[in-house]
């Protein structure tokens, strides 16, 4: 048995899978790069970088804008809204 931290703050006392690495409290460099590697080729790699906003820092090089941090508003649902939404900033 040993502490394994979830939540970054409540540990709890499991059996340690043989695959799992142990993440201190507190390590959400560690957490991404791991998460980066499981998720390399999925969508979800996209949402982690938007969580820990390394949009920049990962994808500046690429063409990487703030915008990119929201995705637009369909003008057809801006339309039906009657004028209850505005664009995300950036696509205007």
């Amino acid at each position: 048995m040993y502490q394994r931290m979830l939540s970054y703050d409540y540990p709890i006392s499991i059996e340690q899978p043989a695959h799992c690495r142990y993440f201190p409290a507190g390590s959400p460099a560690i957490l991404f790069e791991e998460r980066g590697y499981e998720f390399m080729d999925e969508m979800q790699r996209w949402f982690d970088i938007l969580r820990f906003d390394k949009g920049t820092e990962i994808l500046g090089n690429k063409g990487w804008t703030e915008k990119f941090r929201y995705f637009p508003i369909d003008q057809s649902e801006m339309d039906r809204a009657k004028g209850g939404l505005t664009q995300n900033p950036g696509w205007l």
